[in-house]
């Protein structure tokens, strides 16, 4: 627990200090000892001079903490990391699809080494995943805007880029989407959805839209189709696929892609209560 002290006032001496650098927010990963689910996200951000201008210890996607003040991140941490139901420090996981980032750093926790290859059954796995030293974080991957009009690109209601962290991501015209696609008249208004489930997999679902939804260049198949009927969704729920870094996903005249890495959420707008969509083929 000293050692958490003395890097909060060693960033807030720093920060005194002046120094001209430009720094990046500082990411610091939290796990409770005895809940291995249970998570946090410190982001320490700085300025120019390299002097604390901002942390904020988050759960999940909603900030809970927000600070400005080098002592009070000191004294938070400290008591985060401090008796029987305390917090200890952990590294991300990287993200790799053999075949989901879990079991990837199951086994980079049994070898100690990445890349080197390892024989393991089921049974080995699950008692690497059951040890008190084996810990895991989702890798950080967000959504933006890889291909768009003009007016896309530039309509601050997008809400994009998006941290894609829990819950649901719904995407569509509307503008009680999480994702708020306004301008492109190709989109239906609840378009498609995606998610990221317990294992830190990504998600995508169409949500019977008009035009359909691709990934990386082929429509999503409707749930249930075989072979000649894997064309576009059309009027039905497509089924679920999962994503990985780095995807392309194309919605009407927009195309969006998975990157990784930690965005600042931009301020949510307030879903409309008249006319919410600009005219176009999608419903």
């Amino acid at each position: 627990h000293q050692s958490v002290t003395e890097m909060a006032e060693a960033l807030s001496a720093e920060g005194e200090a002046g120094s001209a650098v430009q720094r990046e927010p500082v990411m610091i990963h939290l796990q409770r000892v005895t809940d291995r689910a249970a998570m946090r996200r410190v982001t320490v951000t700085t300025d120019g001079k390299g002097q604390l201008t901002q942390f904020t210890v988050s759960n999940g996607s909603a900030p809970q903490l927000n600070f400005k003040n080098a002592r009070a991140l000191a004294v938070t941490l400290n008591e985060m990391c401090s008796g029987e139901n305390s917090f200890v420090f952990v590294r991300a996981a990287k993200w790799a699809d053999i075949p989901s980032e879990l079991w990837w750093h199951v086994v980079k926790n049994m070898t100690q080494k990445e890349g080197r290859a390892v024989s393991c059954s089921y049974k080995t796995i699950a008692q690497t995943v059951a040890l008190k030293s084996f810990v895991w974080v989702h890798e950080q991957i967000h959504l933006d805007i890889m291909q768009a009009s003009d007016a896309v690109r530039t309509d601050k209601r997008t809400n994009l880029p998006m941290n894609i962290v829990e819950g649901e991501v719904f995407v569509g015209r509307s503008r009680n989407n999480n994702v708020v696609l306004l301008r492109d008249t190709e989109l239906s208004k609840e378009h498609c959805r995606l998610w990221r489930d317990a294992r830190g997999d990504i998600w995508i679902q169409d949500l019977a839209s008009t035009n359909g939804t691709k990934v990386n260049g082929e429509f999503l198949r409707p749930e249930g189709a075989e072979g000649s009927d894997a064309g576009k969704a059309g009027r039905c729920k497509s089924e679920q696929r999962r994503l990985i870094v780095n995807d392309q996903i194309k919605l009407g005249l927009t195309t969006l892609a998975l990157k990784t890495g930690y965005v600042e959420p931009r301020v949510e707008h307030p879903p409309a209560a008249a006319a919410d969509v600009v005219g176009g083929g999608g419903e």
